[in-house]
């Protein structure tokens, strides 16, 4: 074929695909719309449904069935061994009054809490607080009547209390205290 006859075909096969390029387009916008609309939308939204289900059933769970006191407490020592700031502390402490609440009889929640009263947050108020609720529940106990008398000393100002670093304390683990202003 000569280069003159290629000419009209390369025209006639150019007018032909615009012609149909604006029906071909059309055609695969419909195709793709109704595959989001059969496929895509609803498996997105069965996704979402099951994890906002799975979050509401897992909080609920724990609503209906909390977990024992040692699992607060042991939370609340990881969460203080991660931090000594404010903010970790006041989470420390909110686990592990949620411990006492659950089981009052376990008695390292009493005296962790106690503790991080008195050596974290430099309250021997709150400490003596928690303390004689402590001693309601276990009267003779002398690790409680120690932190009294270091929690008195405290807030009596005396030169006799523990002193500032790193204290290792049987009820507290290996967490070091705040050092005294």
């Amino acid at each position: 074929m000569s280069e003159s006859s290629s000419e009209p075909m390369l025209v006639v096969a150019l007018r032909n695909i615009t012609r149909e390029l604006p029906g071909l387009l059309y055609s695969l916008y419909v195709f793709a719309w109704d595959v989001l609309t059969a496929v895509v939308f609803p498996l997105a939204s069965i996704c979402a449904v099951t994890i906002v289900s799975w979050k509401i059933g897992s909080e609920g769970y724990k609503i209906l069935f909390p977990p024992p006191a040692d699992v607060w407490h042991k939370e609340a020592l990881g969460v203080l061994k991660k931090g000594e700031d404010d903010l970790t502390i006041r989470k420390a402490e909110r686990l592990l009054k949620k411990s006492i609440h659950r089981q009052p009889t376990y008695l390292p929640s009493h005296l962790s809490i106690a503790s991080l009263q008195l050596y974290q947050k430099d309250s021997p108020q709150e400490c003596l607080k928690s303390i004689d609720y402590a001693l309601t529940i276990f009267p003779n106990n002398e690790q409680l009547i120690q932190l009294q008398l270091d929690a008195k000393a405290v807030q009596g100002n005396m030169k006799n209390m523990v002193t500032a670093g790193a204290v290792t304390v049987p009820y507290l683990g290996e967490i070091p205290f705040r050092q005294r202003k």
